[in-house]
């Protein structure tokens, strides 16, 4: 049965069980049991019959892995759902390691992760070995809708005031998910993050943050406002904001993040041959030197992944190549965002 299982083959896997095999017996060099082999295959029809039958469904694996684990894993939500309906655990971590809600915040199964939060899954539960949360781990990996769906069910379950403690929530490299989404580059994942901390930080709550099936962020009323006024501002308040937040981002990756809202929301503060900053007394020095000139910058400009140049430098060699100096990957969006030397010296 449980290599029938393995193999996805339920009618042959059902009609064995019917014919007296045992629904107990255990693989021995992994301790899986068919229960577990089922789950990670979908096999709602195998699941359902193992269930009647008695198997534990809270049966861990010599890797401490139960049948819940796998199906949130593998994106299995019929076959959660018929676990945890016959009291399978939604709490039950692996080990020191992730429960099943982690899981399928890391392989992105929003309809797994909806099954979960429906029977009582902790989404503020803490990883004991890495201190990593769901909401953490789905940063990580860019998972907007899942992202969306955690923050809402963290708010109905320890309002507003657990939304902000799982947005400051450290994890042992002491980084938070909004330090992990903008490292990760996904960067609407850190918008969504960003924003969410400023409302909860003022005592409001968004309920208005949806991701649309095709993948459009959609923003209603209050969160677009938020956005909007930061982004009229100089784009030192923004990135002040920003690092007060998450100072471990510093500044090259809170430039990134600010690049790409001012690209959606405040197109016009980017730029390309014209620099709108004038000149004035500083010391240069201290502003930095530019990679490509190896000069004192005297007019800093970032490009869209956050790294600084000396403005006519940049210009030129984004005439020739669309790939960052030294990098290996491509510009996107060879447009610049000014840099205010005062950020550069603080």
């Amino acid at each position: 049965v449980s290599t029938q299982s393995t193999w996805g083959r339920e009618e042959i896997a059902l009609e064995l069980l019917k014919s007296g095999a045992d629904p107990t017996k255990i693989t021995t060099d992994s301790g899986n049991s068919v229960l577990i082999r089922a789950a990670e295959k979908g096999l709602e029809g195998t699941v359902a019959e193992l269930l009647r039958r008695g198997t534990n469904p809270n049966y861990t694996n010599r890797f401490n892995q139960t049948a819940s684990m796998g199906a949130a894993f593998f994106g299995h939500p019929g076959v959660l759902n018929q676990l945890l309906l016959s009291k399978g655990n939604p709490n039950q971590p692996c080990g020191e390691g992730p429960t099943p809600l982690i899981m399928s915040s890391e392989s992105g199964s929003l309809p797994c992760l909806v099954v979960l939060i429906q029977h009582g899954a902790d989404p503020l539960y803490v990883r004991r070995d890495n201190g990593q949360t769901s909401l953490m781990v789905a940063s990580t990996h860019g998972h907007e809708a899942i992202v969306v769906t955690l923050l809402k069910s963290i708010r109905d379950k320890y309002d507003i005031q657990g939304v902000l403690s799982s947005l400051d929530l450290r994890d042992r490299q002491t980084n938070s998910a909004l330090y992990y989404a903008v490292d990760g580059f996904h960067l609407r994942v850190a918008e969504i993050l960003f924003i969410t901390h400023i409302a909860a930080s003022s005592g409001q709550m968004w309920n208005d943050i949806t991701v649309h099936p095709n993948g459009t962020l959609l923003y209603g009323e209050t969160v677009d406002k938020l956005i909007q006024d930061l982004v009229n501002g100089p784009p030192v308040q923004l990135i002040s904001t920003l690092l007060k937040i998450e100072p471990s981002l510093g500044l090259n990756r809170a430039l990134r993040f600010v690049f790409s809202i001012y690209a959606t929301r405040n197109p016009q503060l980017l730029i390309f041959e014209r620099y709108p900053i004038s000149s004035s007394e500083v010391n240069l020095a201290a502003v930095g030197k530019c990679p490509l000139t190896q000069q004192a910058m005297e007019y800093p400009a970032a490009t869209a992944d956050g790294l600084v140049y000396e403005h006519s430098a940049i210009f030129q060699y984004l005439q020739h190549y669309s790939t960052p100096p030294g990098k290996d990957y491509v510009l996107k969006d060879k447009r610049l965002l000014p840099v205010p030397r005062s950020l550069m010296l603080s």
